[in-house]
């Protein structure tokens, strides 16, 4: 029984021996790269030759060259002619190259290396990845991809730290063949994190010529740092940091800061003389530090109304009123726990302080195995309803309260016939405020209790066309899906009318039709007597092309029908459109209209059209109107005002470029704003010339001009912002 055993064992052992033989033969590959390319092994030296193009992969790296000896047991590889060697994303390139595949050792006379965006080259390359360190004498680091670079950094000793970072000593920067800049020690990081110089000249008819230049450093995967220094010659100085971080789950979000001496601050919108130190404050959070808890906050200050207007022009036309808030989430599978808080910073901007509110929702949920959804929304806090301050005086229109809010609603979905969905609803308001005082009105304590219920009925069908065809229309087969929606909501008039409620939460106006129904409709505080019928359709015609499925056409429409039109403006709403229209990937024509069915009259309209046949060329025309009596004057005015907006892009080769855009007030033939800008690939840089000429209502024609220059190894703006936000190409 003993021998038996021994003798499994060692067959065992002797299966495993073989696996692993077999295994580590496997890590390895050679493959002859042409037809005359050979690999033959030579059994008295153990080395596999191989000559006339050969791939030589032993796990994440490859080599290539036009010829290999390679040991297979000690990793050793001498490679000649036109070498090549990747490894975790680092390439090194050489004529001849000794190199160990189990230690990364390397030996060049004369190399380059790579880890787009950063290229370098030198002599006498050693090193191993004992330290994962490579040193080398006599080199140049560059962001060209270039045989010749343009723009580099010639340095005595360079040490490359492959995916960290490439260090020089005694390093000067060159522009073509002239040195510009001399540094005794010189670091570069590799990847898309590149420190760099930012350097946007230009002049600007409100700051006269001006000089925007700053540093950004990448200090780790982590953070980033950036200094701003800028001058403008007929306001002053200005410079502020910036800090951007990021900590995955724990956080992301960054803060920034920026001071001027402005010697020409005028006066703000109520004629009050601005101040001349003028600054500006904003911090932004957002994080996941546990599961389903979301943490996220904002602060912004502002010395003065109209400085971020002035010196940040693309911020404020992204948010003309930042607000300062604090917001901590706690999501479950069916509940929500939120605490939110919202002071205010600025006293010249109006705003609800929520100081703090607590909500608690509760998601769509079914009531055990009854046919019934059950949802609510619940909410307290306290309130400020704080208008713009003039003069640092507190408006005489203040007020403040507390706020208890309860809605509960019950559901019944259902289907008839398989394709009719049903879902009525019943639901109730309950809501407690406090009293409130001003110096011009005053409310009294109290509850406030409103009922609603509805029904809203969907359905879905589609047919296919899948022998439709048409080469002028790009059509291969056709999908046609259309859903008409019905929603029917009632509010009796509530036991008090906004009239007697403090306005914390208020109806505000929009382009846009409010939702009927709640939790969507949130102006809890304006809630009055509803009894409506909204009407949708939507429609689809899809095909297939190039790009995959494509809706060939779109269009929604909706109407509203009030049934009670004493409790409302007119019997019918306007009739909203969204049209879209593609009869060509590269042809697109959209309509966003309302019209007003009680005058026959247009109230809104969008139209465009875009054209983007390729990368060459693209054109867009667009016209916005808005008639007067939408925001509430009367039928008899004027028509409104219609603006039109031209885009253009012509790229003239691989090297030049050009846009263009304009925008024109078709109501008083004014041309309100015109940019132009020309493109240039200086192959390290990219340059653009924008020139911008605003003429405003009633104030001056405002000219600007700048150069902007982009580091391609670390864009400045990223893909489109410059179409998008072209006012980046001017400064801020």
């Amino acid at each position: 029984m003993s021998r038996l055993r021994l003798q499994l064992i060692w067959m065992l052992l002797g299966i495993f021996a073989a696996g692993s033989l077999f295994a580590q033969q496997m890590e390895w590959e050679l493959t002859a790269l042409s037809k005359d390319g050979q690999v033959t092994y030579d059994m008295a030296t153990g080395r596999s030759i191989c000559t006339g193009g050969v791939m030589v992969r032993h796990g994440d790296t490859v080599l290539t060259a036009d010829t290999v000896s390679v040991d297979e047991k000690t990793g050793d590889t001498l490679a000649e002619g036109d070498v090549r060697i990747q490894y975790q994303g680092q390439i090194w390139v050489g004529d001849r190259i000794q190199y160990n595949f189990f230690s990364r050792k390397m030996r060049a006379e004369d190399f380059r290396t790579g880890a787009p965006p950063l290229f370098a080259a030198g002599k006498g390359l050693e090193g191993d990845t004992t330290n994962n360190v490579y040193d080398a004498r006599n080199a140049l680091i560059t962001t060209d991809d270039y045989e010749s670079p343009f723009t580099l950094v010639r340095a005595k000793s360079i040490r490359v730290i492959p995916g960290d970072s490439i260090t020089a000593r005694h390093a000067t920067v060159y522009l073509g063949k002239v040195p510009v800049f001399y540094w005794p020690y010189y670091t570069r990081k590799i990847g898309q994190r590149q420190n760099q110089f930012l350097f946007l000249p230009g002049y600007k008819s409100d700051y006269g010529a001006f000089l925007f230049t700053g540093y950004q450093w990448y200090l780790n995967d982590q953070l980033d740092f950036t200094l701003h220094t800028d001058y403008r010659s007929e306001r002053g100085p200005g410079v502020g940091p910036d800090l951007n971080f990021d900590y995955g789950h724990w956080g992301k979000g960054g803060i920034s800061y920026y001071y001027t001496y402005d010697r020409d601050p005028g006066e703000d919108a109520s004629g009050q003389e601005i101040d001349n130190n003028r600054q500006v404050l904003f911090f932004d959070y957002r994080g996941n530090p546990g599961t389903n808890l979301y943490v996220k906050g904002q602060f912004s200050y502002e010395s003065d109304s109209t400085f971020r207007q002035e010196f940040f022009e693309t911020a404020y036309q992204a948010d003309p009123q930042p607000i300062t808030f604090g917001q901590i989430r706690q999501l479950w599978s069916d509940v929500t726990l939120e605490m939110y808080a919202q002071p205010r910073v600025n006293n010249f901007y109006e705003t609800v302080e929520r100081l703090p509110e607590v909500r608690l929702n509760v998601l769509p949920t079914p009531v055990g195995t009854l046919p019934l959804v059950y949802e609510s929304v619940n909410s307290f806090g306290y309130y400020d309803r704080l208008f713009a301050e003039t003069n640092n005086v507190p408006s005489q229109m203040d007020f403040d309260g507390g706020r208890v809010d309860t809605w509960q609603q019950l559901s019944v979905p259902f289907n008839l016939f398989g394709w009719l969905n049903v879902v009525p609803r019943v639901g109730g308001r309950a809501t407690y405020y406090t009293a409130t005082e001003s110096g011009v009105t005053n409310t009294a304590e109290g509850w406030r209790t409103v009922f609603n219920t509805g029904v809203a009925v969907s359905t879905k069908a589609s047919r296919v066309w899948p022998g439709a065809r048409s080469k002028t229309f790009e059509i291969d087969g056709l999908r046609h899906i259309v859903q008409p929606q019905i929603n029917y909501a009632y509010v009796p008039t509530p036991d008090r009318e906004p009239s007697s409620l403090p306005q914390f939460d208020y109806e505000l106006q929009s382009f846009f039709p409010l939702p009927i129904d709640f939790p969507d409709f949130n102006s809890i505080d304006a809630i009055t007597a509803e009894n409506v019928v909204r009407l949708g359709l939507r429609n689809k015609l899809q095909t297939k092309r190039a790009l995959g499925v494509q809706d060939a056409v779109g269009w929604d429409v909706f109407i509203d029908w009030n049934l009670d039109p004493e409790n409302q403006s007119a019997r019918w709403s306007n009739l909203y459109s969204d049209l879209i229209l593609r009869p060509r990937t590269w042809l697109t024509l959209q309509s966003q209209v309302q019209f007003n069915v009680q005058s026959g009259q247009f109230e809104q309209a969008l139209n465009t059209i875009t054209l983007n046949p390729g990368t060459r060329w693209s054109v867009g025309v667009s016209q916005w109107y808005l008639r007067e009596s939408y925001w509430g004057g009367t039928a008899d005015e004027e028509p409104g005002n219609s603006t039109f907006s031209t885009r253009f892009y012509y790229r003239f080769n691989e090297n030049w470029g050009f846009r263009m855009s304009h925008q024109f007030n078709e109501t008083d033939g004014r041309l309100e704003q015109q940019y132009y800008t020309l493109y240039r690939d200086l192959r390290s840089f990219t340059a653009a010339l924008t020139f911008r000429v605003q003429n405003p209502l009633g104030e001056p024609v405002d000219y600007s001009v700048a150069l902007a220059l982009s580091l391609k190894a670390a864009p400045k703006y990223g893909i489109g912002e410059d179409a998008v936000a072209p006012s980046y190409l001017l400064g801020y």
